[in-house]
């Protein structure tokens, strides 16, 4: 688990000081068609598949960056280190995204919260989705 805290707080400090070096898939997904920032899912048109597939797949490649950048603190670390699930990493954001949702809905932002809640509800439905293929 040390290591998954050391690989989290580099790429969280690599994207709040902007330490990532620009690359050619970063530069063209930083924005989405349309204006709409990856971080800012509230302006997204979830009702929209075209739109929702753009910003998923945008955001991909920014992750899909910044994992290539971080694969280089991972060679230099421990190989038989433990992994952590990644579906319980999903299943944590889903829950932190739901909790975000009821806050904005309860601070009465309900364009926030419902954007929030389908974000949180499409997270559950893919570890469903997935669980139902695990051995």
């Amino acid at each position: 688990m040390q290591i998954y805290s050391e690989i989290c707080s580099n790429w969280q400090a690599s994207v709040d000081k902007d330490l990532i070096p620009e690359s050619s898939s970063a530069n063209a997904s930083s924005v989405v068609q349309g204006g709409l920032s990856l971080n800012n899912s509230e302006n997204l048109d979830f009702t929209s598949p075209s739109s929702v597939s753009v910003w998923a797949e945008q955001g991909f490649l920014v992750a899909f960056d910044r994992a290539e950048k971080l694969s280089y603190h991972v060679r230099d670390m421990d190989g038989a280190a433990e992994v952590p699930d990644a579906m319980e990493i999903i299943f944590q954001k889903a829950l932190e995204v739901g909790t975000t949702a009821a806050v904005d809905e309860y601070m009465e932002n309900k364009g926030s919260a419902a954007a929030l809640y389908t974000k949180a509800m499409l997270l559950f439905s893919f570890i469903a989705g997935e669980a139902l293929l695990c051995p």
